[in-house]
């Protein structure tokens, strides 16, 4: 028998108040089972973003259960979703966001040790799955030492480190070429076929069409049913029949004024508390408490801030 590794419980979500309400969510159920690879779409304001922030443990649904790996949400605290986050959950996002102080390696442990993995144990584990996705030969590389693509695979060997129930990934091609693209998406077919449970979400019919399923969202609801990914299509002929044009990535859409803002740059995921930003894309656990971390946060300093407390974890 499949287990159920996420379902969504008729769940609703709103935003404001009076004539300024705007429900995002209406009265939404899905199941999630282990080995599921789901590609979610469309418009600006159709719902997906909002979904996807109640199925990332980084919103909470005005009405209806989130059950996340049989764990009830609802009445979680912060701290509580941080660790189920850290736990649970694997986030690959459109901008890589790798700490720009890490080497490759550190960057990946960086999840384990806010879960309390003993440091050489991190290490290995790290180490494994860098070589994982091709790049064992780039362990004490820095970011700014790495292409794009080898930047997405060392964020996709973060969010797998933790071994998640699952993997979250918005926009996980949208700064890459198309050659890196491919590389990409057969890594995360290869995650797939070793049982990883997988929702993507991607403006790209070509991306979408390597899921096992495509869901669409239209006005708070996923339109059913579900649908198998189409034949890919060949690429665009220019106009003078010469040869196919390279595939062009669109930005994402700007959220309208009634929209939450964007958890982090270049990604679709919104949410309504900046503290979930922090905690959001690193799992991070711990409460911003002394003075200089508060100024690091208000001061949108991700990179010092995660530095910092995990300088003061490994002293520990």
């Amino acid at each position: 028998m499949t287990c159920t590794v996420a379902q969504l419980k008729e769940v609703s979500k709103s935003y404001g108040a009076g004539h300024n309400r705007v429900l995002a969510v209406d009265r939404l159920s899905l199941k999630v089972a282990q080995g599921d690879y789901l590609a979610v779409m469309g418009a600006s304001g159709s719902g997906k973003s909002t979904a996807m922030n109640i199925l990332g443990c980084l919103d909470r649904p005005t009405s209806g259960e989130y059950w996340l790996d049989n764990c009830p949400t609802g009445g979680l605290n912060d701290d509580q979703l941080a660790e189920l986050r850290n736990r649970k959950l694997g986030f690959v996002f459109q901008q890589f966001y790798l700490l720009r102080e890490l080497t490759a390696l550190e960057n990946v442990m960086l999840p384990m040790a806010y879960a309390g993995v003993a440091r050489p144990l991190q290490r290995q584990r790290a180490e494994a799955a860098l070589v994982r996705v091709g790049l064992g030969q780039r362990l004490h590389n820095r970011p700014n030492q790495l292409s794009g693509g080898q930047q997405q695979r060392v964020a996709i060997a973060r969010a797998i480190i933790n071994r998640p129930a699952l993997l979250l990934a918005d926009e996980p091609t949208g700064a890459l070429d198309s050659t890196t693209s491919n590389e990409v998406m057969d890594l995360f077919g290869e995650l797939h076929q070793e049982g990883m449970t997988i929702i993507l979400v991607t403006h790209e019919q070509e991306v979408a069409a390597r899921a096992k399923t495509i869901i669409r969202f239209a006005d708070g609801h996923i339109q059913h049913p579900p649908l198998p990914p189409s034949p890919p299509q060949p690429p665009p002929l220019r106009h003078d029949g010469g040869t196919p044009m390279a595939s062009v990535s669109v930005p994402s859409p700007s959220p309208s004024p009634d929209q939450a803002a964007p958890i982090l740059p270049g990604s679709s995921v919104t949410v309504q508390d900046p503290r979930s930003i922090y905690q959001g894309y690193t799992g991070i656990v711990q409460r911003i408490s002394d003075r200089r971390a508060a100024v690091l946060f208000e001061g949108g300093n991700w990179d010092k801030l995660v530095t910092l407390q995990l300088s003061q974890l490994q002293g520990r």
